[in-house]
């Protein structure tokens, strides 16, 4: 697993690092904090540690936070109960109550990763610090209460510290779920990543698209490990996509790059007529 890890997410000495605290936070038993920018892979992480967990078969339950409304996400986390007209609303009577299917039930014995954890309504944010601190729930009308046993394990974007400040992130939420804490470095901080992602992205898209396999020449690689890929992994993806469909040639060469590349390095969503002294120069 840790040769496929490596192979989608990079070899350089930053991803090592975060690969090998990823191990040692995988036999504990306490909440994760995953700190990076959109698009570097913080799910896989939330996924490695799953991954490297001593019983495999633990459920891992996904939740993003930045939902279309507070109450849709409050629903997700601890179910709900009908109302006069047919609507749903959250349980109101304890804030330990839950309903009898909801997502922290189907995470119990395993890991809960909340995506966008810093996009939790504050009310959720509370009734979440009540339910991981006490380990226990009261079920539907049920009277005894249920241990609890799930792991959290959080993403962020780096204005975590802001988000504290400023209070749009629980200071008591926060320490449950930072016990430790996994920095993973954008795209741009780790460029000697960028051929080896970049040429397995090309092998996957080639397979996903039915298109014969196509490679990159060592100046096309050269020129992608010098973009600044503002959108990480996912930008990268895209514009290898795009080079799929639109490169005829079995051999993307550093022109076709240029003629779908903005001069500012960021991708360019339809490419440009050019010929390769106008690439070069605009490059």
């Amino acid at each position: 697993f840790r040769r496929v890890l490596f192979r989608s997410a990079g070899t350089s000495p930053a991803m090592r690092l975060v690969m090998d605290l990823v191990q040692r936070a995988a036999l504990a038993r306490c909440g994760i904090l995953i700190v990076g920018e959109r698009g570097t892979g913080r799910e896989m992480i939330a996924r490695a540690i799953h991954a490297h967990e001593p019983l495999p078969a633990t459920p891992f339950v996904k939740v993003d936070c930045a939902g279309p409304t507070p109450e849709d996400i409050e629903m997700q986390l601890f179910g709900g109960v009908a109302r006069r007209g047919g609507a749903v609303q959250p349980e109101r009577r304890s804030l330990e109550r839950i309903g009898d299917h909801c997502e922290l039930l189907e995470a119990d014995g395993g890991i809960l990763f909340l995506e966008n954890v810093m996009e939790l309504p504050a009310r959720t944010q509370a009734r979440l610090v009540r339910v991981l601190r006490d380990r226990e729930v009261f079920v539907g009308d049920g009277a005894e209460p249920r241990a609890l046993d799930v792991r959290p394990i959080a993403s962020v974007d780096p204005s975590v510290e802001a988000a504290l400040e400023d209070g749009r992130l629980r200071t008591d939420l926060h320490e449950r779920l930072a016990l430790i804490r996994v920095d993973v470095p954008a795209l741009r901080q780790r460029r000697e990543d960028i051929p080896l992602l970049a040429t397995h992205f090309l092998k996957e898209l080639c397979r996903t698209n039915g298109k014969p396999l196509k490679t990159l020449t060592r100046p096309a690689l050269t020129l992608l490990a010098a973009l600044p890929w503002r959108g990480n992994a996912p930008e990268l993806r895209g514009l290898l996509e795009r080079l799929i469909l639109l490169v005829p040639q079995g051999l993307i060469r550093l022109e076709d790059v240029l003629a779908h590349t903005q001069l500012e390095g960021s991708v360019s969503p339809s490419g440009f007529e050019a010929t390769l002294r106008q690439a070069r120069a605009r490059f």
